[in-house]
């Protein structure tokens, strides 16, 4: 009976916010209109986006992030996210890389 007051006690306090915070999951909700991809919901930094992942094929440029999707053994329809690449990260590394080039030849 403790265990189920625990539950139901609003004083008990909880680490979920922080937890949910620094976790990136997608839920699958559904496939893209042309049936290649998957619609999903995304949750990460305490943000909900809907998008579609769609596969990498060779000889197409890349849109967005490539993630990488692992599906939970309890419910293969939520997935964990490992973000393997994303353009915003690359982008201030070339554009860092760009600046000491730059201050590398004013020398």
């Amino acid at each position: 009976m403790d265990r189920d007051a625990k539950k139901t006690d609003p004083d008990v306090r909880t680490n979920v916010s922080d937890e949910s915070s620094t976790r990136d999951v997608v839920l699958i909700h559904g496939r893209s209109p042309d049936g290649k991809g998957l619609a999903v919901l995304r949750h990460r930094e305490n943000r909900l986006e809907h998008g579609l992942v769609m596969p990498i094929e060779h000889g197409k440029p890349i849109h967005g992030e490539v993630v990488t999707l692992q599906p939970r053994r309890e419910f293969p329809l939520i997935c964990d996210v490992k973000v393997e690449y994303s353009p915003t990260e690359a982008q201030s590394t070339v554009a860092s890389d760009s600046h000491a080039l730059a201050k590398d030849r004013g020398r």
